[in-house]
């Protein structure tokens, strides 16, 4: 049961078009009790860290192809501070086998990997996500309407190591 919605967007006006029509409509209006959304830039997530939420699922749907590598790294950087320990990080993205080439998606899309919409080869997402702490696993095609595949993060879980000197 979903009773707390907790959102992030850059676009405020998108936040505000999501409350107005799409919860409504997803006759979700009737069921949350609390809506919280946070509107920025640089992927500032401390105001959900100040009220000690930890977040066990986190969706970004469309996000990646909004992002370059560098804000890729970014968004990851800050997730992890609010992700919970075993907590799970769902994103969507234009996968292509070569990123050099620009790809026509159909319906006027066409994607880059050096402006927005962009695209990247599963390795390049690899890559991007270990340098921030988690590992990832490709899901694929799962009917998105815009054939974008799912992407799915985990951290990596840091080890304790106990060195006892016994001399």
């Amino acid at each position: 049961y979903l009773d707390k919605y907790y959102g992030f967007d850059f676009n405020l006006n998108l936040i505000n078009k999501g409350l107005e029509i799409e919860i409504p409509l997803a006759s979700l209006d009737e069921r949350l009790d609390d809506i919280y959304i946070i509107s920025n830039d640089k992927f500032d997530f401390s105001e959900f860290k100040e009220k000690s939420i930890d977040f066990d699922y986190v969706f970004a749907m469309s996000l990646f192809t909004h992002l370059d590598k560098e804000n890729i790294g970014l968004c990851l950087s800050k997730l992890k501070n609010i992700l919970s320990e075993d907590g799970k990080f769902f994103a969507t993205y234009f996968e292509v086998d070569d990123s050099e080439k620009n790809f026509e998606w159909g319906n006027g899309i066409t994607t880059s990997s050096s402006r927005g919409p962009y695209h990247y080869t599963f390795l390049e997402i690899q890559n991007i996500t270990k340098k921030f702490g988690f590992v990832v696993d490709n899901i694929g095609q799962f009917g998105h309407p815009r054939n974008q595949s799912m992407l799915f993060f985990k951290k990596i879980k840091q080890r304790k190591a106990v060195i006892k000197d016994e001399k």
